[in-house]
Parts: C-alpha cells; sequence; structure tokens
C-alpha cells in the first residue's frame, strides 16, 4: 500500500544532517545568483574589517590626549601629531565618521543584496514545493489535510529562508568579526583574552542543551498551527451546514479547544527561548565582570594603557553582541529547523506511480477498455475490487451501477491511473496503461465529477481548462453542446464572468453544465462520469442529462451512476457487488435474469420511491 503520510517521523531527536539535507534539497536554488552572492560576501568582510578599526581612533584620543602615554604608536607614522593635539582630535573625530559611513554603505551593500537573493530563492522553493505536491499520489492527498499543507507551502517555506540565507550571513558576519577580533585581543594581550574567552565553553554547552527542546517545541508549535488551519479552512467551506444547524457556538468551542493546544505549544516554545536569552545574559555579566576586574589590574601594573582596555572593553562588548544574537539565532534555528523538517518531509515522498522506464507516449486511442482480473484495495484489510474483468467496445456507453462501496469509482480511479491495480491489468486497445506516459493517457480522457469543481476564474477559462489551447469557436462549441451558451450568454459578462470560489455564484446546474462543456472541449475519446446528476432538482436534471447523452457520443463511455433511468438508456450496464461483477448485459437482459438488478429496478419504480433506491444503490 502507498503510504505517504507527511510528519510519520520520529524528531524526539534532532534529524542528523538537516543544514546538509537542506542544502541538498534548495541549495541549487541558490546558484543563479552566486555572483551577488559574491558581492554581497565582499561588502561583509568590509564591515567586518571597518568593525574591527572602529574602536582606534578612540583610542588614539586616550592615549595621545585624555591619559598621554610615550611612544604611542601613532607617532611613528604621524610624527607632527605629538604637537599638534587639535590635529590628531580632528583626525580621529573624522575617523570615527569615515569608519561609520562606511560600515553603512557595505552594511547597505550585503543586506540588500542577501535579503533580494533570500526573497527570490523563496519563491523558487514555493514553486519547487507546489509542483512537487501537485504530483503527488491520490493516496497522499486522502490522508493530508489540506490546511496543513497550505501552512507548510505558505509560512514554513517564508520561514526556511531564515536557514538558506538570513542564518547563513549572520553566522559568516559575526564569524569573520569575532575570528579577527580574537587575533588582535590576543596581539593586544594574550592574558586578558583568555579572561575573555572563559565564557564562551559554557555559553555552548548551554545554546546544545536548549536547542534540541526548542526546536521540538517549535515543531510541535507549528504542527498544531497546520491541524489549525485545516479546521479552520474545512469550517469556513462548509459554513452553510454549520449555520444551517446552528452550530455556531459548538464550533466555536472546538476552534477554542483547538487554539489552547496551539497556544499551550506556543507558550512552551516561549518559555524555553526566553530562559536561554536569560541565562546566556547572566553568563555574559559574569564574563564582563572578570574582564573589567582583570584589566584595571593589567593598567595600573603598565602592562597595557587606558587605550588598550577601552579598545579591549569595546571588544568585549562588540563580541558579547554577537554571542547574544547567535543565542537568539538558536531559538530562531530551532523554529527554522522545524519548519525545515516540514518541508523536507513532504518533498521526501515520492510518487510511487511513476512512468515507467521506456514508458511511450500514448498515440490516438480508439478507446477499447478492458479490465483483466484486476484487483485493487486502498488499505490491505478491505479489498475493494477482487478478480475484476471484463471488457467496453470502443464508442460504447456503459452504466456502472451498484450500493455504496461495491467499487464503482474504484474502476474510475484505476482507469486514469490514479491508482495502480495490486492485480492484474487495465489494457487500453490492447495494452496495459502502465505502459503509457500517464499525461498521455490522461490527455485522452475526459471526466465529468459529482462535484462539478470549477476555479476562481472566468467562464471561458473553466471551459477552456479542458484544452488550454481551444480557441473562442471550440469554447462556444463546447457551450452549445452542452446547452449552456444560452445561460452564459445571459450572464452580466458572458463568457468572461467570474464565477466565483468553486463556482458558487452559479446554481448547481450551470456549474455542470459548464464541466461538461470542459469535457466537450477536451474531445477525448474516452469519457468517465462520476454522477454527475446526483443533487440536481428535476429541470436540471433533465438539462444536463441531455447535454451528457450529446456528450456521450461517438465517445466510449464509463458512466457511474445511481440512476437506473440513466442507467437503461446505456448500450450496457455493469451491475458491481461487494467488489465483484454481479452482471454485466444490456438493462433488458439484466432485467430478464438478473434478480438483484431486478430487485433495484423493482425499487425505482414502487410509488416513486426515488429517496429509498438512493439508498440502496449508488
Amino acid at each position: 500500500m502507498i503510504q505517504a503520510r507527511a510528519g510519520q517521523h520520529n524528531y524526539s531527536n534532532p534529524p542528523p544532517g538537516l543544514m546538509r539535507k537542506s542544502f541538498h534539497y534548495f541549495g541549487h536554488q541558490l546558484r543563479p545568483f552566486w555572483r551577488f552572492l559574491l558581492l554581497g560576501w565582499l561588502c561583509m568582510v568590509g564591515v567586518a574589517l571597518l568593525q574591527l578599526v572602529k574602536p582606534w581612533p578612540i583610542k588614539m584620543v586616550f592615549d595621545g590626549l585624555l591619559v598621554p602615554v610615550e611612544n604611542l604608536w601613532v607617532y611613528e607614522y604621524a610624527p607632527a601629531l605629538q604637537d599638534r593635539p587639535d590635529l590628531m582630535l580632528a583626525m580621529s573625530a573624522l575617523s570615527i565618521f569615515g569608519i561609520a559611513l562606511l560600515i553603512a554603505v557595505f552594511g547597505f551593500g550585503h543586506s540588500y543584496i542577501f535579503k533580494s537573493v533570500g526573497q527570490r530563492v523563496l519563491a523558487a522553493i514555493r514553486s519547487q514545493f507546489y509542483a512537487h505536491v501537485q504530483r503527488l499520489p491520490h493516496a497522499f492527498h486522502d490522508i493530508n489535510q489540506s490546511g496543513d499543507l497550505l501552512i507548510r507551502l505558505t509560512g514554513d517555506i517564508r520561514t526556511l529562508r531564515e536557514i538558506l540565507v538570513s542564518s547563513i550571513v549572520f553566522i559568516t558576519e559575526r564569524g569573520l568579526f569575532m575570528l579577527g577580533m580574537l587575533a588582535v585581543i590576543f596581539w593586544m594581550d594574550w592574558q586578558l583574552a583568555l579572561i575573555s574567552i572563559v565564557i564562551l565553553p559554557p555559553l555552548a554547552i548551554c545554546g546544545k542543551c536548549f536547542a534540541a527542546r526548542i526546536r521540538n517545541a517549535n515543531r510541535l508549535q507549528r504542527g498544531q498551527e497546520g491541524k489549525l488551519a485545516s479546521s479552520i479552512n474545512e469550517r469556513i467551506g462548509a459554513i452553510k451546514v454549520v449555520q444551517a444547524f446552528t452550530r455556531e457556538s459548538f464550533e466555536d468551542q472546538r476552534y477554542s479547544t483547538q487554539e489552547r493546544a496551539n497556544l499551550a505549544a506556543g507558550l512552551r516554545a516561549a518559555w524555553l527561548e526566553a530562559h536561554l536569552t536569560r541565562i546566556v545574559e547572566v553568563i555574559l555579566a559574569i564574563g564582563t565582570c572578570a574582564v573589567l576586574w582583570f584589566g584595571v589590574t593589567r593598567v595600573q601594573s603598565g602592562a597595557i594603557t587606558a587605550g588598550d582596555l577601552l579598545v579591549f572593553v569595546s571588544y568585549l562588548k562588540s563580541m558579547h553582541k554577537p554571542i547574544q544574537k547567535i543565542a537568539e539565532m538558536t531559538t530562531r534555528f530551532g523554529r527554522v529547523s522545524a519548519c525545515a523538517e516540514r518541508i523536507i518531509e513532504v518533498l521526501d515522498v515520492q510518487p510511487e506511480l511513476c512512468d515507467a522506464p521506456g514508458a511511450l507516449a500514448a498515440p490516438v486511442l480508439s478507446g477499447v477498455v478492458k479490465f483483466d482480473s484486476v484487483s485493487f484495495a486502498y488499505d490491505c484489510d478491505r479489498p475493494v475490487l477482487d478478480r475484476i474483468s471484463f471488457e467496453v467496445r470502443a464508442g460504447e456507453q456503459v452504466a456502472v451501477v451498484g450500493s455504496s462501496g461495491a467499487g464503482k469509482s474504484s474502476l474510475a480511479n484505476l482507469l486514469l491511473r490514479f491508482y495502480d491495480p495490486h492485480h492484474g491489468a487495465v489494457r487500453i486497445d490492447g495494452v496495459d496503461i502502465r505502459d503509457y506516459r500517464r499525461s498521455s493517457l490522461r490527455d485522452q480522457i475526459a471526466i465529468v465529477l459529482q462535484e462539478a469543481v470549477l476555479f476562481h476564474a472566468s467562464v471561458r477559462d473553466n471551459i477552456a481548462y479542458g484544452r488550454i489551447d481551444a480557441d473562442e469557436a471550440a469554447i462556444i462549441r463546447a457551450a452549445e453542446i452542452a446547452d449552456a451558451r444560452g445561460f452564459i450568454e445571459n450572464l452580466e459578462q458572458g463568457f468572461d464572468t467570474l464565477v466565483g470560489e468553486r463556482g458558487k455564484s452559479l446554481s448547481g446546474g450551470q456549474r455542470q453544465r459548464i464541466a461538461i462543456a470542459r469535457a466537450v472541449v477536451r474531445d477525448a475519446p474516452i469519457l468517465v462520469l462520476d454522477e454527475p446528476l446526483t443533487g440536481l432538482d428535476v429541470r436540471s436534471k433533465a438539462v444536463v442529462r441531455t447535454a451528457i447523452s450529446r456528450l456521450q457520443q461517438g465517445r466510449t463511455t464509463l458512466h457511474i451512476t445511481h440512476d437506473l433511468e440513466t442507467a437503461a438508456a446505456a448500450d450496457r450496464v455493469l451491475l458491481l457487488e461487494h467488489g465483484r461483477i454481479a452482471g454485466f448485459d444490456t438493462h433488458e437482459e439484466l432485467l430478464r435474469h438478473n434478480s438483484e438488478y431486478r430487485k433495484l429496478w423493482k425499487l425505482r419504480h414502487q410509488g416513486g420511491v426515488v429517496s429509498h433506491l438512493c439508498d440502496v444503490a449508488v
């Protein structure tokens, strides 16, 4: 069986190689921007170098003017400054301004470059994810909630940008600065430098201890947000049912229960993040006190100057800031890695229904459909079809009837190759459909479903969805065959009228006729009708039945229906019961020789008990 649920892995421990895996999936999205990234990296190096020289003009003021020392190093290069304190002050002030200006220029450069690249990479990853989800098997979509997938597609991917661009940029920039700073402070005074870095091991241990807990808390929160989004999506879509049964208060309570679970997960993550930040601040304060205490004693002993201590403390402050940021980044990385895991989970799901090696494009099909000893089950414990064998001749119209759960819709799913049979084969024109490329197979099959699924687009675009390159004449002709042109031209903007989300601005019969027009414009040799008359009123049903009759002309048709009047008009009727064929013949022959079919037909005509028939036959 297909096991395609996202999020089935155990994440009590962080998955190994998340960064490596993220770049395996997404790193290629960065390659087109390598020139921009190189320029941004050069700007970043410039910022790091400028940050290193930033405190030195102030050191010159201290050592040359406020607490003068002999043989100041700058005098070796500019001896005139020794007798011109005003010039030294001016140069120091101008140096501070010039360094700040250059930092602003280089900082703007690398910030804009990396953020713009991040936006482009984000768009590319979202397209990659969306394209992948569209090609996953029906088994995946059967067991995964659309709201959770929407959260992954939008919020999770937006957060994922942090791991690919923002986090890497920050760590690289701060890493370059800290490496240069450590080199300078060890050159200035190695003893004081050792005191400064003694806090790094406790910080590393603290970050490691909290990282996994924060990641798991954020992952739990993202999962809760996905469930909440799915619930909201489902209930807003069913708002008519909610209001008709006056279940607003009940739904409020259900929402509140789910929101409390989401809130609890969010509070847990926030508590861990705040706790880590406070611990880091305490460790940094202890380090600052130790450096200040030991540094003053070094100045008093003459080992270093007051200006050296000022530079040292400035560096120390600059080092503490990125350490704090890295601690914050740990919490952010926990959130980002949770999102990355959720995205990669879906991308790890590989479609089991792939084109076979050497699969060929299907030629123009005549439409002979044969099920050859086909067995199939969605769940291994509950087989849906059991050794089904039958053949539909080219151009023949076959109605498929039977009780609920008999396997009627499964025939359509197998014919369209949404699933593959576990035993046997589905053949068209004598060829196993697995030998064809799926796209070329489906291009020659048109389908009209029980619920006419329309898009929030114009009537014209919804009809042309059956064949994107259909011209205006083909679209109008399809509308005429579907008996839809009249009502379409009476709409406010005719064929350019927007039908609303899922076509809700139209009646059920109008939606179904547009769906039929979409099947007409496809001009496929094989047609699948999956209960297209269900839920329509008597008048709409009559109009749609006429449109379907026109659509079926010259096409091999598999018509799944519970309407025995429709079945009687077919060339032959296939009766399914419990996954087996209970009869396959013309309507008249089944009435004469098949007791089960005769029983259904009698129910259909006894007092017009249509509602009872609907419970018995689907």
